[in-house]
Formats: structure tokens, sequence, C-alpha cells
């Protein structure tokens, strides 16, 4: 009878430890307990990656061959992703252990598998107009998500989970919640004239509830993966009929990502004459003195340079339109197809 008692413990025990099942108490009392701004990025790490080759593993049973095996299999389609699945392991593991639920990890002693480059891309001023003539072609919504990076300078989550109950039109401002912020301070976004044509034109006033970008689920995106891939295809046509026939095989732009159209706003406003302290404020850097959680630093923070931000995005829409209005611009017409 002790010994069957034994057994169905351990059984008890590893069904709990299980890393299906661990995960779930890694995600409820670790992830979202301390209401990490990077829990979507968990969900896609583990989902994407380390789920699909430790789900029936129990935790205490995973070696660190078995992890490096997966790090070195990530590593080949990316090492970004690999330092991911890297981090995420590792937090989960030490999250275990100061719950005594294993005595070592199995990342003890690894390292990150790639060093981390500091991005630097810019987009020049015919890539802007590539991308947002590739934009125009896909329209929505992941042509409209492409421009409303370009137009708002805003993070690229922060674009996908927008909802109409953050506009107000009438007031022309998007209000960004500190909830879904990467500092947790609430922005303001200022609605130009530009912008409201933009809102306008893909949103009628009977399509404006819910979340402006849906994933194919009709729930918040959290990977733009597929967006990024289809832009990179009609950008690919848009340079080819710029370029016309050449001896060279000319597929797109030199690559980069939807974070970096961010950094080509601030460049861009900067090279314009932009103060800095305008630009921060627009892409929602805290900087200065004025820092903290405090009512009154959150209410600061939410309206300080907001004529200012409106100023600088005025100034960087007709920048695009000139750019747009160039005689280089939609290279094969507004109809091109593939």
């Amino acid at each position: 009878m002790e010994e069957k008692k034994a057994t169905r413990e351990t059984a008890r025990v590893n069904e709990q430890l299980r890393f299906s099942a661990y995960l779930e108490t890694f995600m409820t009392h670790h992830v979202e307990a301390k209401r990490l701004k990077t829990a979507n990025e968990a969900i896609q790490v583990m989902r994407d990656y380390i789920l699909p080759r430790f789900r029936k593993h129990v935790i205490t049973s995973i070696t660190k061959k078995e992890v490096v095996d997966l790090l070195d299999a990530v590593s080949k389609h990316s090492g970004s992703a690999a330092n991911k699945v890297f981090d995420w392991l590792r937090t989960m593991f030490n999250f275990a252990r100061r719950r005594g639920d294993v005595e070592i990890s199995p990342l003890d002693g690894l390292r990150r598998p790639h060093k981390t480059k500091r991005r630097e891309r810019v987009l020049q001023e015919w890539e802007l107009q590539r991308t947002w003539e590739a934009a125009s072609d896909l329209g929505y919504p992941d042509g409209a998500y492409a421009q409303m990076l370009l137009l708002t300078a805003q993070r690229p989550m922060e674009v996908g989970g927008a909802c109409w109950g953050e506009f107000n039109l009438t007031d022309g401002n998007w209000i960004i919640p500190g909830s879904r912020t990467k500092n947790g301070l609430p922005q303001l976004v200022p609605l130009t004239d530009t912008m409201v044509s933009f809102l306008n034109q893909y949103w009628p006033e009977d399509r404006r509830r819910g979340l402006l970008f849906t994933a194919s689920t009709g729930k918040i995106i959290k990977s733009t993966g597929r967006q990024k891939k289809r832009l990179d295809a009609a950008i690919s046509r848009r340079v080819k009929a710029a370029a016309g026939p050449t001896e060279d095989d000319t597929t797109g732009l030199a690559p980069f990502v939807f974070h970096d159209i961010r950094r080509s706003v601030a460049t861009g406003l900067q090279a314009l004459g932009t103060p800095i302290e305008h630009i921060e404020a627009l892409l929602n850097h805290v900087t200065g003195t004025h820092t903290g959680n405090s009512e009154i630093v959150r209410v600061y923070q939410l309206y300080r340079y907001a004529p200012e931000k409106k100023a600088a995005l005025s100034l960087w829409h007709a920048h695009l339109e000139r750019l747009l209005a160039r005689p280089d611009a939609w290279p094969g017409g507004r109809d091109l197809t593939a």
C-alpha cells in the first residue's frame, strides 16, 4: 500500500511538473501576476518554439543537451528567436527553482546563443515611397496597418492592439492606455487632418467598434509576421516596376522590421528640424525628471508636448505627401498587380 501510495504521489507530482501544465503555472504566477509587458512575446515564443519540443516532458527531466539542441534548431531560422527561447526558458526555470520545483536549471552555464545587435536601420526616402505604395496596393487590413505605423510612429504592438474606444475624433486624440505601452504610461497621439482622413478611408462610421486590426481568429494581433511577408512581396513588385527591365534580380528593399519604421519617422523628423524633446514625447520615451508612477506624473506625461506632437506629425505627413507627389512615385500606376 505504501508503494502504491508513493507511486500515485510521484505520478501526481510528475503531472503537475509536466511542461505543458507547468507552463500554465508560470504564466499565471509570474507573467500575468507581474503584468509583464512582454506577455504576448512569451505566449508566442512558448507556442511556436518551446511547447512543440517539451510539451510532454517533466521539467525536472529536461537536460542541458536537449536545450542546446532546441537552440541550435531555432538558430538555423532566426538568431533573435533563439535568444528569446533562451531568455524565456531561463526565466521559467529560475521561477521553478525559486518555488522549489526544480533543484537545478538546465540553462545553468549556458549563454545566449547570439549577440544582440543594436538596430540602426533607417529607411531612405525612396524606400518610404515604395513602402507606402505597396501598403496602398494591399489595402485593408495589412496595408492599412503598415500605413498607420508610418503615420503615427507608434510601436507595432500598440498599433496592432488599437481599438475604437481609445479614439476621440471630436477632440482629435488617440490615447493609448498605460496597460498597452512599453513604459506603462498612457500615450496621447494627436490626430492630424491626414490621420482623420486615413481613418475615414478604411473605417466608415458603421465599422468603428472593437479592434481596428484583428488576426484571422478575430482577436488581437500577437505576431505581425504574416503582415510583413505580404508587405515585402508587395514592395518587391513596386521596386521591380520602378527599376524596369534590368539584368539584376531586384527583389525588394534591404531587410527591415516594422519597428524600423518608427526609427525612420523619428530620424526624418529630426532632419526636418523637429526638436529632439518633441520627438521623444511623440515616441513616448520617458526623459528628464518626469518619471514615476504618481497620478500627477501620469497626467503630466499624457499631455506633455501635445501641441508640439501634433505639429511634428503634421510636418511629417506633409513630408510624406511631398514624397508621394514626386515624379518617381507610383511606378506602374496605382493598380499595379502581381
